[in-house]
């Protein structure tokens, strides 16, 4: 699972970039959704955003401990 989440991390962090944007432009006002849709935009951002950080996490502590066994 680590190893899984660690190779999507870039792009759950792609995708909570996209997801800030629109979220960005419906605060603006330059786009309309219904209520219901904004706040699946926001739970799906903030999902994004720690998934992202979750795979990064694991991809340090995949490298640290290969460098570990190799020392």
């Amino acid at each position: 699972m680590n190893r899984w989440l660690s190779r999507l991390s870039y792009s759950f962090i792609i995708i909570a970039g996209f997801l800030a944007f629109q979220v960005y432009k419906v605060n603006t006002g330059r786009l309309i959704v219904p209520g219901w849709q904004y706040i699946l935009m926001c739970i799906a951002l903030v999902l994004a955003i720690g998934l992202g950080v979750s795979g990064i996490r694991a991809r340090h502590r995949i490298i640290r401990d290969h460098d570990k066994f190799n020392h």
